[in-house]
This record gives structure tokens, C-alpha cells and sequence, in this order.
């Protein structure tokens, strides 16, 4: 059953996002969380939760960097939710590259529950000339009152220092987790 949107934040029975009306930050909580486990109920899944502040995405620009919603960019489309496609939007442009925002619940192929939320970026040069683009999406991950939240990446196993991937060794998908030992908030 959906929730409807209230102030900064849309959810479902499983988590809701929360977007900052003025940057396009972001934070991600659940709500019910997994039906199946009653220890995640409203628990955070991103510091901050509710209130978006240190998970957000960097554009390279012709290696200059810009933090999305701050460093230049002029909105052309304030953070707005649509209740019936369960997404948050946003788009805004630095020089004549612009950038579309897409934060979305979707469905989860493991659950076939919406339990996930896609972060999604359209980024469209407007000029006559080519540039170079690159992105860094910065997850603070919280999980429940962790803020040191271990992770497992398939093909590595638990990480719990800092750990880079880079080009092929990018993981398709990671977890992370309240306590590895005896999980109870699992992302």
C-alpha cells in the first residue's frame, strides 16, 4: 500500500526516500522493511534519515568537480515527487550539460516486492562539442544505529576498511548490514 508523499518523503510498507527540496540530496529508511523480519521497522538505511545531507552525487565535468544541487548548477526542475510512478525528479545544468535525477522504488527481482530504491542519471551534452563526464555516487551508509555499517561484494566477501573497485572489478551489487555476526537491518 503506498504512503503518500509528506513534506520531503515518499515511501511504501518497505522503506520511503527522503530528497532535500533545495539540492537533491537523499537519504533512504525503511518503513516496515522486510515483512519477514520485525528487528528493521523504521530504521535507518542512510545517515541522516529523514533529514538528506551526506549521500549525494559528484559530476566530473571536464574534471572539474560539482557536487549534483550545489558548485553551479542551475535547476531546471526542482525535486518533485509523482506518487503514481513512485519517483523523485530533479534536473539541473552547469555550463550546457544537463543532468536528470531519477530516484525510484522499484521492484526487487529477488523479492518482487518494491524494497528497492534505483538511483538513476540522464545526462544530456547540449553543446557543439564533445566533453568528458564522469559520476560518484556517495552512499553514507547507516544501517539501524551502525554508522559503521560492514558490507559483502560478491567475488570479495565482507568489507569492512575502505576498499576501492575500479572499472571491471566494479561489483553489479553489494550489501550491507547492521552487524555481520547476527544481521538485523540488511540493504
Amino acid at each position: 500500500m503506498l504512503r503518500n508523499v509528506v513534506g520531503n518523503r515518499m515511501g511504501n510498507d518497505y522503506l520511503e526516500m527522503a530528497v532535500d527540496q533545495s539540492d537533491g540530496r537523499y537519504t533512504i529508511g525503511t518503513t516496515g522493511g522486510n515483512p519477514n523480519n520485525g528487528q528493521d521497522n523504521y530504521a535507518k538505511m542512510l545517515f541522516g534519515h529523514p533529514s538528506p545531507w551526506s549521500s549525494y552525487t559528484t559530476f566530473a565535468i571536464d574534471d572539474e568537480l560539482f557536487k549534483y544541487g550545489d558548485d553551479g548548477f542551475i535547476f531546471f526542475g526542482k525535486p518533485k515527487f509523482n506518487e503514481t510512478t513512485l519517483t523523485n525528479t530533479s534536473t539541473v545544468q552547469y555550463g550546457k550539460i544537463r543532468i536528470k535525477q531519477i530516484l525510484s522504488l522499484v521492484e526487487n527481482q529477488s523479492t518482487g516486492r518494491k524494497d528497492v530504491v534505483e538511483i538513476k542519471y540522464e545526462v544530456t551534452n547540449r553543446d557543439r562539442v564533445g566533453h568528458s563526464i564522469g559520476a560518484r555516487i556517495m552512499l553514507d551508509t547507516m544501517l539501524g544505529s551502525n554508522d559503521s555499517a560492514p558490507f559483502r561484494v560478491p567475488g570479495t566477501g565482507a568489507v569492512t576498511t575502505q576498499t576501492e573497485f575500479v572499472g571491471e572489478d566494479i561489483p553489479e551489487y553489494w550489501q550491507a548490514f547492521d552487524s555481520l555476526e547476527n544481521p538485523q537491518v540488511i540493504s
